[in-house]
């Protein structure tokens, strides 16, 4: 067995590329953003409008996972509870592109979700099969995030196969 010595070192690996000329909000973007004009070093916090199609072209964006699973788990539940009835109603009417990845079970989901408490009808797109894990993917890493993810999780994530820890978030009670 031979052992690494201080000389020796890892390879180093290279971030991704990521195209700047098509860079996306970052996470922290979705929400708050200075509005145009403001005085510097005012710190005003207004929202940008919110669109569903964000969040997955922030996958295409290669946002870091914590960050997507934070943007869709945390933040999309809390800037849709605080939209009125008719843009909620917009906003899932807007087909949201897939990504092709396990990120499109996990929005379609919380979207399915979203839909079935504020008591609108779930869109035609959130039952797309694309929209579906074959293999059930619980987010949690640790044991007892896991067990409660599958104990508490609502129905349509356990539906689509993508299932979040909602223990500690708002989410599930349908609360801002």
């Amino acid at each position: 067995m031979r052992s690494r010595d201080s000389t020796e070192s890892a390879p180093r690996v290279e971030p991704p590329a990521v195209d700047r000329s098509a860079q996306v909000a970052s996470p922290s973007q979705l929400g708050s953003g200075a509005a145009h004009g403001d005085a510097p070093g005012k710190n005003r916090f207004r929202l940008r409008p919110l669109r569903l199609s964000a969040y997955t072209a922030g996958v295409r964006a290669g946002w870091p996972d914590s960050d997507i699973e934070r943007a869709i788990v945390c933040g999309l539940p809390r800037r849709f509870h605080a939209t009125s009835s008719a843009i909620q109603r917009r906003l899932l009417q807007e087909r949201v592109p897939l990504t092709r990845t396990r990120w499109d079970a996990l929005l379609a989901a919380m979207v399915e979700h979203l839909a079935l408490i504020h008591g609108h009808r779930v869109p035609e797109w959130a039952d797309e099969p694309e929209r579906f894990l074959d293999i059930p993917w619980v987010l949690p890493s640790n044991p007892t995030g896991r067990r409660n993810a599958l104990l508490y999780a609502p129905a349509p994530f356990l539906r689509h196969g993508a299932i979040p820890d909602p223990q500690g978030d708002s989410f599930l009670r349908g609360q801002s």
